[in-house]
């Protein structure tokens, strides 16, 4: 019996195999090698943009900077501004004692290239269709998750002075939290008030914090239906809640999009490689860029947990 290529043979079936006796179907029995999908650089580039763009939710919540053109090993540095100085309690006819300044300091970060590889054979390729587009997808998703994580990581940085505390590991969130948390935002009135100044504040929890919100917050918790988009949990006290599960267990982060920024490559690049004698393809997908808290006086973190 003769094996004919299924690829050959009919088009959107997965995983069949096809024989014919000897002397019927084409008559040749080689591979020529047409079932094999070939990527130029270009269309896998465009793909994987495609893909970054569509699952990198975390940059929604940060500012970003795609002028980089230091290369991965070179270390940068990046303005980042901080705020000094607290609000007092005054008393009648009297007023500060103090004021508020903000001053910045450079601070060295090292550009990274941020990489994935997906391999896949001609065989696989040749049983599964499929395969090639899903690996393209999936380098989108690994890099997205690295870029989220380093993001993340400069949420964690923000200072001691803008943290609220609970109380307690088992206290929940309450109104009172994101109050004292938006209060030590810097961020000035825009002329149409202080309602609008609110949207601009987000806030992110992982779904682990979800409970200690909802059973804290209660009819707090606003659903308002004009800020829906993927994750949103809820606004309280005008700022927008967000579920991301890449935030740091026994915290939630307030801030707006200023506090971070993530400099980056305007493109992402790719590049394809093959072993013809194992017959083993390999296409990759890298990011080159960095992020950087920016800006301290545009973060807060609410910690579930007792003051240090």
């Amino acid at each position: 019996m003769k094996f004919y290529n299924a690829f050959r043979t009919f088009a959107g079936l997965r995983g069949h195999v096809f024989f014919a006796p000897d002397g019927e179907g084409s008559g040749s029995a080689s591979y020529d090698g047409s079932a094999n999908v070939t990527y130029d650089n270009f269309v896998l580039q465009n793909q994987l943009k495609d893909q970054l763009a569509t699952h990198n939710e975390i940059l929604r919540y940060c500012h970003i900077d795609d002028s980089l053109t230091a290369q991965a090993g070179d270390t940068v540095k990046i303005t980042v501004y901080k705020g000094h100085g607290e609000a007092e309690d005054v008393e009648e006819g009297e007023g500060n004692t103090g004021d508020l300044s903000v001053d910045h300091e450079l601070t060295p970060y090292t550009v990274k290239t941020i990489q994935a590889r997906f391999p896949y054979t001609d065989e696989q390729q040749r049983r599964d269709p499929f395969l090639v587009e899903s690996g393209i997808r999936y380098l989108g998703t690994a890099l997205t998750n690295k870029a989220t994580a380093d993001v993340v990581a400069e949420y964690d940085k923000a200072d001691a002075a803008n943290k609220v505390y609970t109380g307690g590991a088992n206290v929940n969130y309450a109104f009172d939290h994101f109050v004292d948390a938006v209060a030590k935002l810097e961020i000035p009135d825009n002329p149409d008030g202080g309602e609008q100044k609110r949207a601009e504040i987000f806030a992110l929890l992982n779904s682990k914090e979800r409970p200690y919100l909802q059973k804290g917050l209660k009819d707090d918790l606003k659903y308002v239906e004009a800020f829906v988009r993927t994750g949103y949990v809820g606004t309280v006290a005008g700022v927008n809640v967000y579920v991301n599960d890449a935030i740091t267990d026994g915290e939630v982060v307030v801030g707006t999009a200023e506090a971070v920024t993530y400099f980056k490559a305007k493109d992402p690049e790719t590049e394809n490689d093959r072993d013809p004698n194992k017959r083993i393809n390999y296409l990759y997908g890298r990011q080159v860029g960095l992020a950087a808290l920016t800006d301290k006086t545009k973060l807060a973190l609410i910690v579930r947990g007792a003051s240090a």
